[in-house]
This record gives C-alpha cells, structure tokens and sequence, in this order.
C-alpha cells in the first residue's frame, strides 16, 4: 500500500470533511481540533485535541477520522491529545463565518490561543457580538447551552437569542 498521492495534505484535505458532531456546520480542521498528520508509508498518526475535556463526542470524531484516513488507503492511528487544550481562539476565520451563520458566536475573551479566562465570571463579562445584529450589548442568560461547550446569551438592542462557544 502506498500513500496517498499528496501525502499529509491529502489527509488535511479528507480531514476538512470530518466535521464535530455537536457542531455539524464546522470541520474538525476549522475548529483548529486537528493538531498534527504525519503519514510514514501505509500508517497515518493524526493527533486531535476535542473541544472539551471529556467531550462525549471525542469516540465518534476518532472513528470518523480513521473512517477518512482508511478512504485514502491508509492505516490509521488516530491519537487524542490533552497537551495543549483547544479554545475557540484557534477556530480558523472561515470557521466562524459558519458559526455565525447558525447564531453561534465567540465572544471577545475566547479569542487566545491559551484557553480559560475564568470560570462564570469571565462568561458574565465577556463582549459577545450578536449573531444577528452585531451588537456586543449582550447579556449572559445561561451558562449551559445545548452541549457542554455552549451557553446561551440575549441581545439587549434586539432581543435576540444565541449561543456561545465558552472559552474552555
């Protein structure tokens, strides 16, 4: 067996068509959850990072990787990683236009690379714009949303309602 013609981008390309469960409109690629791809000959290790610890989707997104790596012709090893915990600060800009668009937004403190503020404070106080409008006069309503990763937020201007990604 030989690898696939384009090697490791090939996988990053077949990769971009896994997306989260919990999140069907964004790949695991545009969510930044794909940490590494090395492909030695037949095998291919890809190292992922799920977007909450002990994420009840990381099983599914590890079969759905070895599903795509194994559409290449390749053996898989698909590897999870807690070294470097994800933050939605490394959602790439395409990523977020597709959150958006299903009225999931990220608010300004979630943007680091580095992960948590801080707890329900930091989801009180942080500057999340309106998927609708814009507005960052938004005001935290829940701290749970409809997956462990998402509360839920209004907008004070036009009193709509979305959810957040919480910074981790």
């Amino acid at each position: 067996m030989s690898p696939p013609e384009g090697g490791a981008s090939a996988v990053w390309t077949a990769l971009d068509g896994v997306n989260d469960p919990e999140l069907p409109v964004i790949s695991i690629v545009q969510l930044g959850m794909v940490r590494d791809v090395r492909v030695d000959g037949a095998r291919c290790t890809v190292v992922f990072s799920p977007t909450f610890l002990g994420c009840p989707a990381s099983r599914l997104i590890s079969r759905e990787i070895e599903q795509a790596v194994r559409g290449l012709g390749l053996e898989p090893d698909v590897q999870v990683s807690h070294a470097k915990p994800w933050s939605p600060g490394q959602i790439s800009a395409q990523g977020r236009e597709a959150l958006r668009a299903v009225h999931i937004s990220i608010g300004h403190g979630a943007v680091t690379e580095e992960g948590a503020l801080g707890g329900l404070e930091s989801l009180e106080k942080d500057r999340v714009p309106c998927t609708r409008c814009g507005s960052e006069d938004t005001v935290l309503i829940s701290a749970f949303g409809s997956t462990r990763c998402r509360a839920v937020r209004r907008c004070k201007p036009c009193q709509g309602l979305f959810e957040q990604l919480k910074p981790l």
